[in-house]
């Protein structure tokens, strides 16, 4: 039988994953810095530090879920835990691939946007953040 939670980790899937990201984060961080909270910067201050490791114990895309509770959009959280289930090995795939220290640097300029309640800059560091990865993931595919 088919299982309707493989995702291969191929260089289509991972593309796919990052594209269908890039359509719905930007809009998250937007609305995480127009309704940002105290609780909820304190939250993604703690999420920072899991983009340096590769290997965590806690579950893919850990950062942008904190991100997408931020935005306090039920909806957008569902959709977004949802997609990194359903592509999980797509989303270990990226995630392995990118630069580490980048990636958190790129996490802390999205909090500093969310922070001071920018939500165009908010959501333009976090598409940024997505399309580095995705530049980065198919540049390096092949190596």
């Amino acid at each position: 039988m088919r299982n309707p939670y493989y995702s291969p980790e191929d260089l289509e899937s991972v593309v796919e994953l990052l594209d269908a990201r890039i359509a719905i984060e930007p809009g998250i961080a937007a609305l995480a810095a127009i309704r940002r909270e105290d609780a909820s910067l304190d939250t993604l201050n703690a999420a920072l530090d899991h983009a340096l490791s590769a290997q965590t114990p806690v579950s893919p895309g850990h950062f942008h879920k904190q991100l997408a509770l931020a935005s306090h959009n039920r909806a957008l959280h569902e959709m977004l835990e949802a997609l990194l289930l359903l592509r999980s090995n797509a989303q270990q795939a990226a995630r392995i691939r990118y630069d580490r220290v980048r990636d958190h640097q790129e996490h802390v300029n999205i909090v500093d946007s969310i922070r001071r309640g920018d939500p165009v800059e908010a959501s333009h560091r976090t598409e940024q953040h997505l399309r580095n990865i995705k530049d980065f993931v198919i540049e390096g595919w092949a190596k």
